[in-house]
Parts: C-alpha cells; structure tokens; sequence
C-alpha cells in the first residue's frame, strides 16, 4: 500500500506519538521512506500527541515540520477507537493509575472512594476489585478477588476498569446483619449506635496497617462504620489506634487479641467496641488499653482485658454517657479510672454503668471514680488487691445485686470505699442487695441517684452469679 491508496476517512481518538507510528508503519508497510523527499507519507512529529476529529485526504497530506493535520489511519467503517482515555485517574490525588492499555484502565484509590466510582471517571465499567498491596500500585493476588457487586467499605483497593459503565451496588443499611447486637446494650450507655447504618468494612489481615487491617478500617473510615473480621489472630501494634466517631468494631465469630498497643478517642462520640481481647500493652506512662477523653455514648462489650502498664480504661476530661457490660478484666493493678483529677470538674456530667464484669484478682479502681456517677449492678468483684470499687471526691455510687469475693490471702476487705489515696473529699455509696464473702465490707454514705430514673433494665439475683460471669465474661 502507499499513500496514493490512501482514501478520504475520518479519524477519531487519542493515543500516543509510538501507537500512531505502529499503526500507520503496520498499514503502509512497502511505503516510501519517510526520508525520501519525494514520498508524501510520513510519520508524525513528536509534538503530535493528541487531536481532534478531522476530516482530510492523503493527496494534501504535509511533509514533517510543515503545519498539516494528521493523516488518517486506513481502517473499514473510516471511524476507530483506539482505548479509555485514564487521565482522569491521575488527574485525583488520591487516586493512582497503576496502568492503562487500549480497553482497560488498573489503579488504586486511597480515599474509600469505592472502585464504581473510580472507573466511573474514566467512563468504564467495575470488572474486577482486589486489594491492594500496601504501597505497591497492585493487585494482592494472595487473597480473594472482591466482587464488584457489593461495597467493600475499604479506604483504598485495586481496581481493574473495563466495558461499560455500570451503576455501583445500591447503599442499603449494610449493617443490619448485625443489628442483634443492641439487644445486649442496656445502661446509661444505651443510646450508642456506633456505625449502625453505616458501610461494612471488613479486616482481612493481622497487620499493624495497610490494606485490610484493623488500623486501615479504623482510622481510614469516613462517616459510619462497622468493623467485622474474617480473620482471627494477634495483631501487634506499633503504635495506639486513634478511633472516630460513630464506628463499631465488631469481632465477634473471630479470635482477636491485640499486642502493644491500644485505643483511644479525644472529643469523639458514639463508639462501640465488642470481642477483642486487649492481651498486652507496651511500657510507658498513660498507655492504656481503651482511652476515651471528652466522649459521649460509649459502649464496650465483651472485650477481655490484661498486662498494661497504666490503666485499662479511662474515661476522662468530661466523657458522658458509657455502658461496660459483660467484660474480663486480670493480671492488672490499675483497672477502671473515671476522672483523673479532683479539679476536673467537667466530669460531674460522666455517668457509667458496669454491669456484668468479671474482675479477676485485680488489684484497684473497679473503678476509681470522682465527680461523676456509677451504677454498678451484676458484676464479680473477685479478691482484689487493695480495694474494690473506690467512689471519692463529691461522686455517687448505686452498687446492686453485686458480688463481692474479699481476698483472704492478703485480708483485702475493702469492697467499697468513699476516699481513695489523697483524694480531697469524699463520695456517697449506696448498697443494695449486694453479696459479700469472706469478710468484705462496704462503706456506705449519703443518698444517691435512682438508676431506674433514667434508664430501664433488670440486675439478676445473686445465685449463680459467679459462675455465670466466669463462663461467659470476656471475649467469645
């Protein structure tokens, strides 16, 4: 073929500088050379990259250097599509375009953008989603492909877009599945919801960050969210993860302990953390399992607790409404504070209730609590080691239908008491129906709140009670 063949066409698309010289070399292959200054075909100038539709004719077609349009590529049907155009993939900052070829674009976003939305942009379709290796602009082939037919609630994935534009799965209450958790919420804590209503975003992996990780579900959520897990494992932590609001991490079915680190939420509200097993923390001031400071509607539920080098929670600097249910605390000395200082006034609003914990053979704050208020009923306060729960400066304590088992070995009595260390003043107590063995003894002083004036709910007789909790507190 050469250029005297060349019909009128019209040519449409956009492509690169070394696809133009395939294409026209492959059609005019036996054509003069480009150098023969006798030829009228040649191969584009590099500064042709990119242009319009044009309409033109192989006899007018100009020399290199001369101010023509580009020459048609001969092809049935005169108007061809040469690919996706992927730039607008780059073009977002969150996003990475790993590749692009003539039907396909391949990229990852970083901004839970989801990968409908991100193919979308380039006017293809959802073909296939995977996650992403961290840090590599490719798909992890070591785990199951995602399907593009549900949400996977990820902060970042690879995506490979490919056919027609679909439209992304429809956004229904994904965490209605689980909704049978609330059944178990009672307390002043019972208005949490944590990311009931929100996205699904699930842990496949047991590493400290990265696609797929506890940290990546947590810190990476954007508006509500449920955390499960299809993994079990020990997570080792680097560092302490930082919670959001309205987010539930939800292990329940999975095995989870967590290593080296712990949680903490500052000015954050409506959180619930349910079936993780806090096992051991790292050395230091202030590294607590679970901290919460100026929080409202916190729920934690199931969880098991040990081997920290400061508290296992704190609930501080003005956090409100909490429920601790059915959780194993051990091998600790400082278990539970409740406002850190007696100037912290701010915490006359904290009210907490503990219900159904086991505390095994701890040694203090079952909680330490100023300020605030306390309904403590149905827990298992099991031979502590100095004392059991410590109500001082101006708090209020209703314990009910509680156990206490007082610790013979070192004759720690003190079940409850209304000044601890060298708080200024004292709190009130009252007791009711509680059961001491042993010898323990409680401290009474002074009226306090009715729990039943502000939340409904039912403390179980104290028969069976101990074993109860030892069967079923704590993660399960």
């Amino acid at each position: 073929m050469n250029s005297a063949h060349l019909e009128k066409k019209t040519f449409k698309g956009r492509f690169s500088d070394s696809l133009f010289v395939a294409i026209l070399a492959t059609c005019c292959f036996g054509c003069p050379s480009p150098q023969d200054s006798n030829s009228s075909t040649f191969l584009p100038d590099a500064s042709i990259t990119e242009f319009e539709q044009h309409t033109y004719d192989a006899s007018v077609i100009e020399s290199p250097g001369d101010a023509g349009v580009p020459p048609s590529v001969p092809q049935d049907g005169g108007t061809i599509s040469i690919g996706p155009d992927c730039s607008a993939i780059s073009a977002n900052a969150n996003w990475e375009l790993c590749d692009e070829s003539p039907n396909r674009c391949t990229a990852v976003f970083y901004d839970g953008a989801g990968c409908h939305e991100v193919c979308a942009s380039v006017g293809l379709g959802c073909a296939e989603i995977w996650e992403n290796i961290e840090d590599e602009c490719r798909a992890d082939d070591s785990r199951p492909a995602l399907g593009c037919d549900a949400l996977t609630g990820h902060s970042s994935d690879y995506c490979v877009c490919e056919g027609p534009v679909t439209a992304p799965p429809e956004v229904t209450s994904t965490t209605a599945a689980y909704d049978d958790l609330f059944d178990e919420l009672f307390g002043f804590g019972a208005n949490t919801t944590g990311g009931k209503n929100g996205t699904v975003c699930t842990v496949t992996s047991t590493t400290n960050s990265g696609s797929g990780s506890l940290r990546k579900c947590i810190e990476g959520a954007s508006g509500p969210t449920w955390v499960r897990f299809t993994v079990s494992g020990d997570i080792q932590l680097n560092s302490d993860i930082t919670l959001p609001s309205n987010i539930t991490i939800d292990a329940r079915g999975q095995y989870i302990r967590i290593f080296n680190g712990g949680m903490r939420a500052n000015n954050k509200n409506n959180i619930i953390i349910t079936n993780l097993i806090f096992k051991e923390g790292p050395s230091g001031d202030d590294r607590d399992a679970i901290q919460v400071k100026g929080g409202d509607k916190i729920w934690i539920h199931h969880c098991s607790f040990s081997n920290y080098s400061d508290g296992l929670i704190d609930l501080t600097k003005g956090t409100k409404d909490a429920t601790l249910s059915w959780n194993k605390f051990s091998n600790h000395d400082k278990v539970i504070l409740i406002s850190a200082n007696d100037n912290d006034t701010q915490d006359e609003n904290t009210r907490v209730t503990l219900h159904h914990n086991w505390f095994k053979e701890t040694k203090q704050r079952h909680p330490r609590l100023r300020h605030g208020k306390v309904h403590a009923y149905n827990n298992f306060f099991d031979k502590w080691g100095s004392y059991g729960m410590g109500c001082s400066t101006n708090s209020e304590c209703y314990s009910e239908k509680n156990v206490f088992k007082a610790n013979l070995v070192d004759w720690k009595l003190d079940a409850i008491i209304t000044q601890v260390g060298e708080d200024s003043g004292e709190g009130k107590v009252e007791s009711h129906d509680d059961l001491f063995l042993d010898g323990a003894t409680a401290e009474e002083r002074g009226t306090v709140f009715s729990p039943s004036d502000f939340y409904t709910y039912v403390a179980d007789d104290t028969t069976g009670l101990m074993s109860d909790l030892e069967a079923n507190a704590g993660a399960q």
